[in-house]
């Protein structure tokens, strides 16, 4: 007699990921730090720092946390929420969205132009 099981983990066994950090009101901003304190990093804090509206008191949209390339090690892959720019001369603008890199649930959004200032004009 031959008996053949499989099984479907659900969640992250499911697919071989581990749970990701991080609440879904937290953003890592993976960039330089140039970038990070230039005109690019002033826009994206004036973003996604904004006060939320309707509260009694002040508190901002997301909790937002820089890292350089250079640190963005496996402990912070495992972040929920990631934005990575990709600056390169050569680069069109693009915005481009994964699900669960590294981790579950996980997004992580990729957004590729030429310059910082491009970047920045179209945040």
């Amino acid at each position: 007699m031959v008996c053949c099981m499989a099984c479907k983990g659900w969640g992250s066994q499911g697919n071989g990921l581990l749970s990701s950090s991080g609440r879904s009101g937290e953003v890592l901003i993976v960039c330089s730090d140039n970038m990070w304190k230039s005109l690019l990093g002033d826009s994206l804090q004036a973003i996604l720092m904004q006060p939320v509206v309707n509260l009694p008191q002040q508190e901002p949209l997301f909790t937002v946390t820089h890292v350089t390339q250079a640190n963005f090690t496996k402990a912070y892959q495992k972040e929920r929420n990631i934005i990575h720019f990709n600056i390169h001369p050569q680069n069109e603008y693009k915005v481009s969205a994964k699900y669960d890199v590294w981790a579950t649930p996980q997004l992580l959004i990729t957004i590729t132009a030429q310059s910082e200032q491009d970047a920045a004009e179209q945040l």
